[in-house]
């Protein structure tokens, strides 16, 4: 199996949710991370197919997400995967886009 580790924005300085279509907003201050979870999907999956279904086993649909298998929480206070979370598969990181994801720095978590 390969592991998708999951990374939620924290809220920003005044209490907003980060989104990277608003970038322009928070002038010098960048959104901090914190590990949420690691996602097994199946080996030799491609990129886009394991960031598809760590985004869908991350996001609270028939459930809570934490308690499907495959899935590692850590940490209490998680809610479901969104616009500006990082998903770090194969050392590459990529961020939820407004549609689908796109390549980014791994940032510091």
């Amino acid at each position: 199996m390969t592991t998708v580790t999951v990374l939620h924005a924290k809220r920003m300085a005044d209490g907003r949710m980060y989104d990277p279509l608003f970038d322009d907003l928070y002038g010098d201050e960048k959104p901090t991370y914190k590990k949420v979870a690691e996602v097994e999907v199946p080996d030799g999956s491609y990129t886009a197919e394991a960031l598809n279904v760590a985004f869908r086993n991350t996001n609270h649909v028939d459930g809570a997400w934490w308690d499907l298998v495959g899935v590692t929480r850590f940490g209490s206070e998680t809610r479901s995967s969104m616009v500006g979370d990082v998903f770090v598969v194969g050392g590459e990181a990529h961020m939820v886009d407004s549609v689908g994801f796109k390549s980014v720095e791994t940032p510091e978590f």
